[in-house]
């Protein structure tokens, strides 16, 4: 294995210092991405030994390679210009890669003759690298470079400018070749598609620090261990406390929460599995505390700002669903929450203590980025779910969709049993204690 760790290097005359850790299997291809000037030929030439890191290492199957000199490194490196000798034949400029000299040796010219069946260009040994195409000349070169038959490969934006056929060709090429010969391949490419194509990890050099994609990250899961995922995207609009991605594979669609905030995930997707067997939830499927990620089936549905009478008969029924849900957990207590309490809130705290606690499980952030409509009602981000007083998912309804007395009559109605008494004077006061908490809330942010 291929091993970088904290990996630093510092241009002269600057402040920037990149940042590289990251590893390689034998057989394995990893690609790395990144805008020009980012750093990505910076780590290759570290690698090589161009340039010498102030500080990290680079270890080979344990051998440390970190101070060795480019001849001493078991590695050769392809570049985008593939400095043929146009005036010399194809089995010359490959002969390049072993001898300064072009002593054609029997040993040597048997190599030769075997690097060019693996490339498929067998047929022109005697031809001269300028009556070869593009793709052609660039074979050559990826001969030339295995014919050392050393364990590392780098290449460095090697098939830019070939046509996207030939590019191709070549990505498969590497691949093909790395395999057979248990290489240690690292690409460095502008282009996403020719990643995703051919390398078995993919990083980004963002910042001038080397950061695993998303993609790569997900392959560690048994969940999409032998699943081709077909892109990651983020999704915009989706909430205040996570980044939300929806990832696409061959045959489903996820959703990846990423966490911004710390708080009790294990409770969140045990209450998320209750609400999903009651069929207002999506299923969860994981959780990963370590990486502060939770992935869940994907929903499809409606974000509505607006509530006809039949979103409202709906969402009324989905909530007396969820509020039927037992859960043993610690309750809310929404007097701590506050941190501070204004004579209004007060009041509205002792209007409560006039009324029994109707204790269920609440969602406890019904705005409409976190409701689902199409022919059922389903919620999302459970994060803030908890036992507390049934009126306080009933405020925040009608705080978030600002219902009018009609609306919310309505409302009411269809979420109570017409042997249930509806107490007005309760529902006021849990609004006012709801837009107190989400104004304290925004605040902190």
């Amino acid at each position: 294995m291929l091993k970088i760790t904290n990996l630093k290097y510092e241009y002269k005359d600057t402040d920037q210092t990149y940042n590289y850790s990251m590893s390689v299997q034998a057989g394995e291809i990893v690609a790395i991405l990144g805008q020009s000037g980012s750093g990505k030929s910076t780590l290759l030439d570290l690698i090589a030994g161009f340039l010498y890191a102030s500080s990290g290492s680079i270890k080979w199957d344990e051998n440390d390679l970190t101070h060795l000199p480019v001849e001493k490194r078991p590695m050769t490196i392809l570049f985008q210009n593939h400095n043929l000798f146009e005036h010399l034949t194809v089995r010359k400029n490959i002969l390049l890669g072993v001898s300064k000299v072009l002593k054609e040796a029997t040993e040597d010219v048997h190599k030769v003759q075997s690097i060019l069946k693996e490339v498929g260009l067998d047929p022109y040994e005697h031809t001269l690298a300028s009556l070869l195409s593009g793709g052609q000349q660039q074979r050559v070169a990826l001969a030339r470079v295995l014919i050392r038959r050393e364990p590392i490969l780098l290449l460095d934006e090697p098939f830019t400018g070939l046509d996207q056929d030939t590019r191709i060709e070549m990505l498969d090429l590497v691949k093909k070749i790395t395999i057979e010969n248990n290489l240690h391949t690292i690409i460095v490419t502008h282009e996403l598609q020719d990643a995703k194509r051919i390398a078995n990890s993919v990083y980004r050099v963002q910042n001038h620090t080397l950061i695993r994609t998303m993609t790569n990250q997900l392959k560690q899961y048994k969940l999409f261990e032998n699943k081709q995922i077909e892109g990651v995207k983020l999704l915009k609009n989706q909430g205040y406390c996570n980044e939300n991605y929806l990832l696409k594979s061959e045959d489903k669609q996820y959703l990846i929460r990423k966490f911004k905030l710390q708080h009790d995930r294990k409770l969140e997707f045990k209450i998320q599995q209750l609400a999903y067997d009651k069929n207002i939830a999506a299923k969860p499927l994981l959780l990963d505390e370590v990486n502060g990620l939770m992935i869940c089936e994907f929903l499809e549905g409606k974000h509505k700002s607006v509530l006809d009478e039949d979103d409202l008969q709906k969402l009324a029924q989905v909530l007396r669903n969820l509020h039927s849900i037992h859960l043993k957990s610690k309750p809310l207590n929404l007097q701590n929450a506050l941190s501070s309490k204004s004579k209004e809130i007060q009041e509205a705290f002792v209007i409560l203590e006039k009324y029994e606690v109707e204790e269920v499980l609440c969602h406890n952030d019904l705005n409409p980025q976190n409701i689902l409509f199409t022919d059922e009602v389903k919620f999302i981000d459970w994060e803030f779910a908890n036992l507390v007083d049934r009126y306080f998912d009933l405020a925040s309804v009608c705080v978030e969709f600002d219902l009018d007395n009609q609306a919310e009559k309505y409302f009411l109605a269809h979420y109570f049993n017409t042997d249930e008494e509806i107490y007005n004077e309760k529902l006021t006061a849990h609004k006012t204690i709801y837009k107190a908490l989400c104004t304290q809330w925004f605040e902190s942010l």
